[in-house]
């Protein structure tokens, strides 16, 4: 059983390609168990920080090394967002 600490309507997930089957069949269960979400998944094709930067989609996850200038751009684009 997958376990709700938040209210989730909609979100948008990339997860690396090798393992979004797996983020499929938790989005599935979770939107059984709640179903008035909305979750939709996809394999991100390598382009995960592009997602994240472009704000298309909620969460993401990245299998891999992240580059030095993809990880300085997150920052900023984190920081600029939440302050």
């Amino acid at each position: 059983m997958l376990v709700s600490i938040f209210t989730v309507r909609m979100a948008k997930i990339s997860d690396s390609d090798s393992v979004q089957p797996l983020s499929q069949k938790a989005a599935e269960t979770f939107v059984k168990e709640n179903s008035s979400s909305v979750i939709s998944v996809t394999g991100s094709g390598g382009g995960v920080v592009v997602s994240v930067l472009s704000s298309t989609v909620d969460i993401a996850r990245a299998f891999g090394m992240i580059k030095v200038d993809e990880k300085l751009r997150l920052k900023a684009a984190s920081e600029a967002r939440w302050l």
